[in-house]
C-alpha cells in the first residue's frame, strides 16, 4: 500500500472535495480517512496509523494546532499539512515544532493540495528508506587481523581445534586465552510469517547480515566477541572474570541478548531468537556448551518466536516419555503450519528415540502411543481417520504389521504427508470462504460508505492481511473491486429507469457532481446519455 492519509475538516463540502475529488490511489496515496473533528482524527490514527494528516487549522473543540501537538507527542514520523486562512498564516507559521511541515493558504485548489501531498509523501518514504537500509549495516572489521580472530573463535567454537592447541593458535592469531567464564549464545532469524511478502527465501543471508549488525551495534560496550557461523547465525561468546557471581554473570547476558531482539524486532520489523548455552570457566568446556546453545535455540519450536532460550539439561531416561511427549508437541507445531519438511525432521527423532534402547516391547508401546497422537490431531479437526491416511488406515487397525524400523518409519513418513496435505487444502479453503464472506458484505454494502478497514473489523480481520488476501485470490485491489460493483450496479440502475442522482445515492456517492465523474471516467459516457 502507499502512503496513509488523514484528512481533517469540519467543512464538509470542503472535505468532501478533497476526499472524493482526487484520484489519491493513481498517486500511491492510501485515503484512510476524511474526517471532522480533531477528536476523530486521534482515534483513527490510534487504530489505523497514519503517515501524512491534512488538518484545517480552525476547527471546534480541538483546533488543527492542537491536534498537532498532541500527534507529535505520540507520532513524530506524521507529516502535518495545515490549511490556513490569510489572517491565521504568521501565527502558524511559528508552531513548527509541532511538526507541522508544510502550509496551504485557503482557498486552495485540489491540484496545490495534491502536490503538498505528494511533496510529503516523498520526504516520508526517504526517512523510511533510510531508517530500513540494510546496506548501511557494514562489517566494522575490515582488516587481516579481525578476520583471522573470526576464524579463530569460530573454529574453537565449533571444536576444531584440540584443547592443546588452542594457546597456539591463539598466540598464532595475537589471542591471549586467560581463565574466565564463558557464555556462548546463538542468534537467528526467526522463519518469517506466510503473510510477510517483503522477503523471498533468498533475502535469508540479508537478513541474518543485518541481524549480526544489530548484535555489533548493541554489544559494542559489553566484553563480548561477535562472529558469524557459515550458516550465517550469529555467535556471541560473552566473558567475564573467574570472580564474578555467575547469576549476576548470566543475568547480564540475558539483558544484553533480549535487548538485541528487541532492537532487532523495532528496527527490521522481523523476529530472532537466540539459545543462551551453559556458563563454563574453562576454555577446553566451550565447544560443548556452544552446541547445547543450539540445543536450545531449536527449542523455539515449542516455545514460539522472538524469545531468549536458556539450555536446560533433558530429563533422565527415566523420564522418557516426557522427552517423547516435547517431540509430539513439536510434531503438531509441524502440523499447524503445513511444514511437512519439519514433521519429517520430528518424525525421525522420534524414531530414534523410540528405538534408542533396543527394547521389542518399548517399540510396540511407542507405536501404540504415535498412532494415538495422530488419530487424535486428525479427529480433532472433525476429518475421517480413513479419508485422511488412505491405504495406510489398514496399520492403524493392526499394527503389529509394521515388523521392521524402515516400515515403522515409511509408514509414518506417508500419514504425516497426507496429514500436512489436508491442513494446506483446509487453509486455501477457509481463504476462498474469507474472500467470499467479503464479497457478500461488498454486494450487501455498496450504498454505505464502505472501506477496507471497516470490512476488516467485521470479520475480525488485519487490514493489511485482508488486503493482500483479496488481491490474491481476485487478481484486483479491494479499492478497484468495490469501484467496479458501484459502476456495474449503477448501470444497471440507470438503464432500468433510476435518475441519476438516485443511482449515485444507492452506490455510496453523496454528492452527483462526483459520481458524474466516476461514471463517466470507467464508462467513457455521462450517466445521463445512457438511456439517450
Amino acid at each position: 500500500m502507499g502512503m496513509k492519509l488523514l484528512i481533517v475538516e469540519d467543512e464538509v463540502r470542503l472535505r468532501d472535495r478533497i476526499a472524493e475529488g482526487i484520484a489519491w490511489e493513481e498517486h500511491g496515496i492510501e485515503l484512510i480517512g476524511a474526517v471532522g473533528t480533531g477528536e476523530e482524527a486521534l482515534r483513527l490514527v490510534e487504530k489505523i496509523g497514519a503517515d501524512i494528516v491534512l488538518t484545517d487549522i480552525q476547527m471546534p473543540v480541538m483546533s488543527g494546532l492542537e491536534l498537532a501537538r498532541l500527534l507529535q507527542q505520540h507520532h513524530r514520523h506524521i507529516k502535518m499539512i495545515m490549511l490556513t486562512g490569510h489572517d491565521e498564516f504568521d501565527y502558524a507559521r511559528e508552531s513548527i515544532e509541532y511538526g507541522v511541515s508544510k502550509y496551504v493558504l485557503k482557498p486552495a485548489s485540489n491540484d496545490r493540495i495534491l502536490e503538498s501531498v505528494l511533496d510529503a509523501a516523498s520526504k516520508r518514504r526517504l526517512e523510511l528508506e533510510e531508517k530500513h537500509q540494510y546496506d548501511l549495516l557494514k562489517e566494522r572489521w575490515r582488516t587481516h587481523l579481525p578476520r583471522l580472530h573470526e576464524s579463530f573463535y569460530r573454529n574453537w567454537l565449533t571444536g576444531n581445534y584440540a584443547s592443546w592447541e588452542l594457546d597456539k593458535r591463539g598466540e598464532e592469531v595475537h589471542l591471549k586465552l586467560p581463565d574466565q567464564l564463558y557464555i556462548p549464545v546463538i542468534l537467528d532469524i526467526d522463519p518469517l510469517n506466510e503473510d510477510d511478502t517483503r522477503f523471498l527465501p533468498s533475502d535469508r543471508s540479508l537478513l541474518l547480515f543485518s541481524l549480526n549488525g544489530v548484535a555489533k551495534e548493541r554489544l559494542a560496550e559489553t566484553s563480548a566477541f561477535i562472529v558469524q557461523e557459515t550458516d550465517g547465525t550469529t555467535i556471541v561468546l560473552f566473558m567475564g572474570v573467574l570472580d564474578e557471581n555467575r547469576m549476576d554473570f548470566y543475568q547480564r547476558v540475558n539483558h544484553a541478548v533480549t535487548d538485541v531482539l528487541t532492537m532487532t524486532k523495532d528496527s527490521l520489523k522481523i523476529t530472532a531468537s537466540a539459545g543462551i548455552g551453559p556458563i563454563v570457566d574453562a576454555k577446553e568446556l566451550l565447544p560443548d556448551a556452544y552446541l547445547k546453545a543450539k540445543m536450545a535455540l531449536q527449542t523455539r519450536i515449542v516455545y514460539g518466536h522472538n524469545i531468549a532460550i536458556t539450555f536446560h539439561e533433558n530429563p533422565s531416561a527415566a523420564n522418557k516419555w516426557t522427552s517423547l511427549g516435547d517431540m509430539e508437541k513439536q510434531l503438531e507445531t509441524s502440523f499447524e503450519l503445513g511444514d511437512e519438511q519439519q514433521a519429517k525432521e520430528v518424525a525421525g527423532q522420534l524414531i530414534r528415540s523410540a528405538f534408542s534402547t533396543g527394547s521389542v516391547p518399548e517399540v510396540r508401546e511407542f507405536l501404540i502411543h504415535i498412532s494415538g497422537m495422530l488419530s487424535r490431531f486428525i479427529h480433532a479437526r472433525q476429518w475421517l481417520l480413513t479419508e485422511v491416511t488412505g491405504d495406510d488406515y489398514t496399520y492403524f487397525e493392526s499394527l503389529n504389521q509394521l515388523l521392521t524400523r524402515e516400515q515403522i518409519q515409511e509408514w509414518m513418513i506417508r500419514v504425516i504427508g497426507r496429514i500436512c496435505l489436508f491442513v494446506n487444502e483446509s487453509r486455501k479453503n477457509s481463504t476462498k470462504q474469507s474472500v467470499t464472506d467479503i464479497l457478500k458484505l461488498i454486494d450487501t454494502r455498496l450504498h454505505e460508505d464502505i472501506s477496507l478497514y471497516r470490512i476488516s473489523e467485521i470479520l475480525y480481520m488485519n487490514s493489511s492481511y485482508l488486503s493482500r488476501l483479496f488481491k490474491e485470490e481476485m487478481g484486483m485491489s479491494f479499492t478497484d473491486y468495490v469501484l467496479e460493483r458501484r459502476m456495474e450496479r449503477a448501470k444497471a440502475l440507470l438503464v432500468q429507469g433510476a435518475k441519476v442522482y438516485e443511482a449515485a445515492e444507492q452506490v455510496g456517492f453523496r454528492h452527483v457532481n462526483y459520481f458524474s465523474k466516476a461514471f463517466h471516467k470507467y464508462w467513457g459516457m455521462k450517466p445521463g446519455d445512457l438511456n439517450k
